[in-house]
């Protein structure tokens, strides 16, 4: 990985006297190394894992709504903004080989994937993606506002807190960038990323692929622990918080809950592989699927199983709660509805018949969107679990 003269240490963190010019001259991207280690290692984690067979980033974002308008990624290296209830394509980007941010030229764009939902939020659509960059759109009409580059591939999403958007990126550096125009404020080293940053009781949380839950102070991006939570086994979910807790997993094959204002173990659960999907927590119970086939419902308070239940697949994709029932889908695109006190089926298992990595992602309306990885896109109504493909107007 390229070096950053001004970039931060593991004891401190650059304040952005310097400004975004400044820290874009001096990258220089030339760091091939650190990007080619983890498209390898995704590639390695994805063939252990049973959901690919190749290392080429095409991403799995799951969808992401807001006012009517839904945001999807349907194509390796595109997002676009559809009609929710017509699913007409209102705009793409990029839309075309070159695309302006800003004030600046045209130039060609190759996100090459995106792999997190896109954040929405004071009319700006906001998402990181595998070409290093953070992009700033115009959430109703696809206009890049700005750009900020990093040093290596976005794998997680981003997270909001006021006045500062915070990115950590592959490159192993936490970021926080203004909303508004995408000039650097802060950075500190965080390690490698690709979970998305939490915000939490005013504390910023970070999950690392070397096995570490750090906690950060959001406005001085000082460590706020007394040292981190670490397990040197990488942690792929993203943090989520629950009634003081804070909920992780990954290749440990071990889901924790830690003590928010601490960073101490109060619970460890084990299963047989990886936890990957995002985490549901409902009512007291803990909801997470894992590569070892299994929907797991785990008491929040004593990290003791409640019930399990066998898909016939691998699931990298989290599950969500939708008119009363556990939707969870597997790799191979079998959909579950699953009732949540005691695991039984509440439907008869549905299939999509296709790949599907992505979250599944609940419209208000109550229908479940499922994108798979080829780009196909899937209603499903949680009253019967049958997928219905919706083309997409253009």
């Amino acid at each position: 990985m390229s070096e950053t003269p001004a970039g931060p240490t593991e004891e401190g963190q650059t304040n952005s006297s310097q400004q975004r010019g400044d820290s874009a001259r001096t990258r220089t991207r030339s760091g091939r190394g650190s990007l080619i280690w983890t498209l390898a290692l995704l590639a390695l984690l994805l063939v252990a894992s049973g959901c690919a067979s190749v290392a080429k980033p095409d991403g799995w974002a799951p969808a992401a709504a807001t006012g009517g308008t839904l945001y999807l990624s349907v194509d390796s290296g595109e997002l676009a903004a559809v009609d929710a209830e017509t699913f007409d394509r209102l705009w793409v980007f990029p839309d075309g080989d070159e695309a302006a941010c800003g004030d600046e030229d045209p130039q060609k764009r190759d996100l090459d994937g995106l792999y997190a939902a896109p954040l929405v939020a004071g009319g700006l659509l906001y998402f990181g993606a595998w070409d290093g960059n953070v992009y700033a759109l115009d959430a109703e009409t696809g206009d890049c506002q700005w750009d900020y580059e990093t040093d290596d591939p976005i794998i997680g999403g981003l997270t909001l807190n006021q006045d500062r958007i915070f990115v950590a990126s592959t490159d192993g550096t936490l970021y926080a960038l203004d909303p508004v125009t995408g000039d650097e404020i802060a950075r500190t080293h965080a390690g490698d990323v690709w979970s998305r940053p939490l915000i939490s009781g005013g504390v910023l949380y970070v999950g690392t692929m070397d096995g570490a839950i750090k906690a950060f102070d959001p406005e001085t991006l000082e460590q706020t622990w007394d040292e981190p939570f670490d397990i040197n086994a990488g942690l792929l979910t993203d943090p989520t918080p629950s009634d003081g807790s804070i909920l992780a997993g990954g290749i440990g094959e071990t889901l924790y809950a830690i003590n928010a204002e601490t960073g101490e173990e109060q619970w460890s659960f084990g299963a047989s592989s990886w936890f990957w999907g995002t985490l549901l927590v409902s009512e007291g119970i803990v909801y997470a699927t894992n590569l070892d086939g299994t929907v797991y419902a785990v008491d929040l308070e004593t990290g003791e199983r409640v019930w399990q239940y066998a898909t016939e697949a691998p699931v990298r994709a989290g599950a969500v709660f939708a008119g009363g029932v556990i939707i969870a889908v597997d790799d191979k695109g079998n959909i579950y509805g699953l009732d949540p006190e005691t695991g039984a089926e509440a439907w008869n298992p549905q299939s999509a018949d296709t790949k599907v990595l992505a979250d599944p992602y609940v419209l208000s309306d109550g229908m479940v969107v499922v994108v798979a990885r080829n780009g196909d896109v899937f209603l499903v109504d949680p009253e019967d679990g049958i997928p219905r493909e919706q083309d997409i107007n253009e």
